[in-house]
């Protein structure tokens, strides 16, 4: 697997772990969508 500067070389099972991961993650968000909105108000207070 081609290493690159934002994703290190990793091995492809290690890969297709992280790929499962992000997988749950959305699901997980799908139940809970609001779960990073105050981080995004932070950002855009920031910007203001």
């Amino acid at each position: 697997m081609k290493g690159s500067k934002n994703f290190p070389k990793v091995s492809p099972k290690e890969f297709s772990t992280a790929r499962n991961t992000v997988k749950i993650v959305k699901r997980k968000s799908k139940m809970k969508p609001i779960k990073y909105k105050h981080i995004n108000k932070g950002l855009d207070d920031k910007k203001n």
